[in-house]
């Protein structure tokens, strides 16, 4: 099981797949039977994953008839199912039906497009959504959601004041949005875990969660809201889980890991609900840039300073190649009681690299900074005079350099839009030790944003930005919240090592079934080829499931059925013993009619070999 799907992706390709039910014809979708015999053109009767791949063609279907100029030709049975009065779930079902494949409707409450951050779990509009049977196995379908894409949604009541580090002044009128075909293969076999944070059923074993992980209703209404660009690139929350966030002391700290840092741009949008505080344009004027972004290596840190008393929501995309269509990753309501007294004037050219240590100062050659944050805190004393000439205690962060760039660059450093003159640097490479040392200081109370330029010596270049730094003498160090994310970031590791226990548990169950089904046709096969086998001189059939090689074998497969009863999923539905007579007769007879190539010796240790792997796995499971 993958981290997104309940199938293992590394086995499954659906693109042949999907082409062929695209190219359906208006003599196809006659009946709902020709439906599902046009789908299974592409897929094996036999094949042991059939029946993903048919919902898979159900939904791709359903996807492609959303607004079709073919819905009107086609006879009622099929056109009441693809309509637009129709109910997809309902669909889906129908068709799985046709196709002889098990399902079943599930109805509880999600959280559609409508839904708010701070909605009350009664307030969570009804929904139902779908899951299917494959290989004894139940998979869930969020059949809505997979079909069809509503954009341009908006509640209305929204000001939108800042804009990937661009101050602006919008207000937003409410607007339904549109549907339009697109079928998204992100809720389609979706992860039971994921469903979780945006489905609630009626029935809480519907979810297939293990026993102790499903959630109840005020943790589903109140949990953090992620979208699917969230989980495509790998995300994990590090600081806290919810969907409405109280500011502290006018600020806000959103902390997310992520390994794939370094392929994303970042957007985001922070508005203001106007019904909860009063704004206008003239105020807007006088805002300092709100926004600081924080891309490090393997996570991303938002602080969000908060000038006004009210509702705030903040929303984050990140465009990449992969999923640019439905980039949006998190939308988070944030409560301001109190206005931040030192709201950030960050300047715009810092926006886009962010500040901090990011894959723009490891690819010039930096590396292990001293100082993991984005801000260099200077200690100010106010018992002190705090005369413009006054030099505060500077503060300093070392990196390593790469031993192949050591003679290579250089460094400079400044201070960006120090009107006032209040920030002094200085920087030190020393190439003996292989180490870069930059220092900043404030000559007065305040916060400015340093930055530290590099280029190569050979070049004769201008310096560019390599690193940037916020330098405050505002900021408190936050214990609590430095040690909630050190022990979230635990808790996203012990998740990741329960996940890959998962996963492999999966695949062993799953190789499992598949062994099990091929066995079985190999089976009926032999049972097919009996008869040749029967025709045979009945001593020498005799004298060879006498000897002693076949009784050591017998004798083996004894033990290992005794040893493997206990597990469920390993039952074997024919006997042991016959299993072996009928490979005995195929051996005598050598029928061409078998489609193995295996000897019965060499299967014995291959079914062994599964067994002894699932028992470690168990054993491992139960330490």
């Amino acid at each position: 099981m993958s981290i997104l799907h309940s199938y293992d992706e590394k086995k499954l390709s659906f693109h042949q797949n999907d082409q062929h039910v695209r190219n359906i014809g208006i003599e196809d979708m006659q009946t709902l039977r020709g439906i599902v015999q046009y789908f299974e053109k592409s897929v094996d009767r036999s094949h042991v994953y059939r029946d993903i791949y048919i919902a898979r063609s159900i939904l791709v279907w359903m996807s492609h008839m959303v607004g079709s100029m073919l819905i009107d030709q086609l006879p009622d049975e099929v056109r009441n199912l693809v309509d637009s009065d129709s109910y997809a779930p309902g669909t889906f079902h129908t068709l799985c039906e046709a196709a002889g494949i098990k399902s079943v409707v599930i109805v509880g409450k999600a959280k559609d497009i409508t839904f708010e951050p701070g909605w009350q779990f009664d307030k969570i509009p009804q929904a139902s959504w779908n899951s299917f049977r494959c290989n004894n196995t139940w998979h869930l379908v969020f059949t809505e959601l997979a079909i069809a894409l509503v954009s341009g949604y908006r509640r209305g009541g929204e000001i939108v004041i800042e804009s990937d580090g661009k101050r602006t002044f919008q207000a937003l009128s409410s607007s339904a949005g549109h549907e339009r075909s697109m079928f998204s293969e992100f809720w389609f076999c979706i992860h039971p875990k994921i469903l979780a944070i945006h489905a609630f059923p009626d029935d809480i074993y519907s979810l297939y969660l293990p026993k102790g992980q499903s959630v109840g209703e005020e943790e589903f209404a109140s949990c953090a809201l992620m979208f699917p660009a969230f989980f495509q690139s790998r995300m994990s929350l590090l600081s806290e889980n919810a969907c409405v966030l109280m500011s502290h002391k006018g600020r806000c700290v959103i902390h997310i890991a992520c390994p794939s840092v370094k392929g994303l741009k970042f957007k985001y949008k922070l508005k203001f609900l106007k019904d909860t505080g009063e704004i206008g344009s003239l105020n807007l004027r006088a805002l300092s840039r709100m926004v600081v972004f924080s891309p490090g290596i393997d996570d991303v840190t938002f602080t969000i300073s908060l000038p006004m008393l009210g509702h705030y929501l903040f929303s984050t995309s990140a465009l990449s190649d992969d999923h640019n269509r439905n980039p949006e990753c998190f939308k988070f309501k944030i409560i301001c009681n109190e206005i931040d007294a030192h709201c950030r004037n960050i300047p715009q050219s810092v926006t886009e690299m962010g500040v901090g240590f990011t894959y723009v100062a490891k690819e010039f050659g930096l590396k292990q900074p001293t100082n993991a944050s984005a801000i260099l805190k200077v200690y100010y004393d106010s018992d002190q005079e705090s005369a413009s000439d006054e030099v505060i205690e500077s503060e300093a962060v070392r990196f390593r350099v790469a031993e192949d760039r050591i003679n290579e660059v250089e460094f400079t450093s400044d201070f960006l839009d120090d009107v006032e003159n209040i920030g002094f640097s200085e920087v030190n490479l020393n190439k003996d030790k292989g180490e870069l040392e930059v220092k900043a200081g404030l000559k007065k109370a305040g916060e400015r944003v340093l930055v530290v330029k590099g280029r190569e010596i050979a070049s004769d270049q201008n310096f560019k930005p390599v690193l940037n730094y916020i330098v405050s003498s505002y900021e408190k160090t936050d214990d609590s919240y430095e040690k909630n994310v050190k022990k979230n970031k635990r808790i996203e590791a012990n998740k990741r090592k329960r996940d890959a226990k998962e996963s492999f548990k999966a695949q062993l169950e799953d190789l499992v079934l598949t062994t099990k089904e091929e066995i079985k046709k190999l089976y009926q096969e032999l049972i097919d080829s009996e008869a040749v086998a029967s025709d045979m001189d009945p001593d020498k059939q005799l004298m060879f499931k006498e000897s002693s090689n076949v009784q050591n074998i017998r004798q083996e497969l004894v033990v290992m059925e005794e040893d493997g009863s206990r597990y469920d999923d390993m039952f074997l539905e024919s006997p042991v013993n016959d299993l072996l007579d009928t490979y005995a007769n195929e051996r005598i007879t050598q029928s061409t009619k078998s489609s193995s190539q295996f000897t019965k010796e060499q299967w014995m240790v291959f079914i062994l070999c599964i067994w002894v792997a699932y028992g470690f796995f168990m054993y491992l499971d139960n330490r």
